[in-house]
């Protein structure tokens, strides 16, 4: 289970032990600046390497991708510099847009009345 908490500008990793009940959490961080408010996560294969990934949409600062490592942890967040920030950022959906096999995002500026598509390039 991945959840966000945006006062803290990170999102929880809870791994299922197959009996009804999680582990203890890893925390990741997913903003940068101190108040940003990661808001949203959403998780694919956006790397396309077999293992799951996160992608966290922040209210106040760009969008970041966590790399997944195929074991329940990630790598450091990398920031997708969609440069939406205050505008929007308060949801964040994947799918495959462009029909190409590799999933994409769609922001919403929320602001702006508009969707920010990104597509994958991997």
């Amino acid at each position: 289970m991945v959840a966000v908490n945006g006062s803290k500008n990170e999102l929880a990793v809870l791994l299922n032990k197959g009996d009804g009940t999680f582990e203890e959490p890893s925390f990741y961080v997913t903003g940068f600046e101190w108040g940003s408010g990661t808001e949203a996560v959403v998780l694919a294969d956006f790397n396309r390497d077999g293992h799951l990934d996160v992608a966290a949409v922040n209210q106040l600062e760009n969008s970041v991708l966590l790399y997944g490592r195929g074991d329940g942890t990630f790598k450091p967040a990398i920031e997708i510099h969609d440069k939406i920030r205050s505008d929007g950022g308060f949801s964040i959906a994947t799918g495959d847009f462009n029909h190409d096999g590799a999933p994409d995002l769609a922001i919403p500026i929320e602001l702006k009345g508009k969707v920010a598509i990104l597509l994958n390039t991997k």
